[in-house]
């Protein structure tokens, strides 16, 4: 290979490495939105605008009232915070910071839940398993 193609396939490699670094940031930055309409979605009670969030195929197999009973402890929640979000390829993995209400005590606790997004025809979703 002589140096110029050498050059060229080097500025190329660069361009494609940038294009994937770049794409990946638009990623984070999609799903830190969306995940934070869906948890402002959650401690607002409006519990079916949360529900959309999720998957075409999830709401084909869980109504709304089966998915608020898996996420009927959101009524206690008081303020979550999305941090860390990570994303590789089709899926982005999110860690919430969550301010809750203990329903034993009435004591203010914290904890961090971990979020999955998936990728699906240009749009991302919350991962629900269907299990």
């Amino acid at each position: 290979m002589n140096k110029t193609g050498g050059i060229i396939g080097a500025l190329a490699s660069l361009f494609v490495a940038g294009a994937a670094i770049a794409d990946r940031a638009d990623d984070v930055s999609t799903v830190r939105e969306l995940s934070t309409q869906r948890l402002d979605a959650l401690l607002a009670g409006d519990f079916e605008r949360a529900y959309h969030f999720t998957s075409p195929l999830y709401r084909q197999f869980a109504s709304l009232d089966e998915h608020m009973q898996r996420i009927h402890g959101a009524k206690f929640w008081k303020a979550a915070t999305v941090g860390a979000v990570s994303c590789e390829g089709k899926r982005c993995e999110i860690k919430v910071k969550l301010d809750y209400i203990m329903a034993s005590n009435g004591q203010m606790s914290q904890t961090v839940l971990d979020e999955v997004w998936i990728e699906k025809n240009g749009k991302w979703w919350i991962y629900y398993s269907l299990r």
